[in-house]
């Protein structure tokens, strides 16, 4: 029997799969997130994306102020040493 695209359950949670295993959800979140696609909202899944999104935001902005300190420090101790680097 053909298949007809998008009929098949398990051929949507296979492509859901592939789509978001990228996303860096942890194990739990992954299955929420697949059980928001069993119940029909993109919505919630939406939301869900938007949070991660954030998360990973706020990690990157969290690392790029320690990247700044560090910079800093070792401006500060070159300054002191008079300008020796490394």
């Amino acid at each position: 029997m053909p298949r007809v695209a998008g009929g098949d359950k398990t051929e949507t949670n296979e492509a859901e799969t592939r789509e978001t295993a990228g996303l860096g959800f942890t194990e739990e979140e992954g299955r929420s997130f697949a059980r928001l696609a069993e119940n029909g909202g993109r919505g919630g899944q939406a939301a869900m994306l938007r949070a991660k999104r954030r998360a990973l935001l706020d990690e990157i902005h969290e690392r790029q102020r320690i990247i700044d300190n560090i910079d800093c420090l070792i401006w500060r101790w070159q300054r002191d040493e008079g300008g020796n680097k490394r």
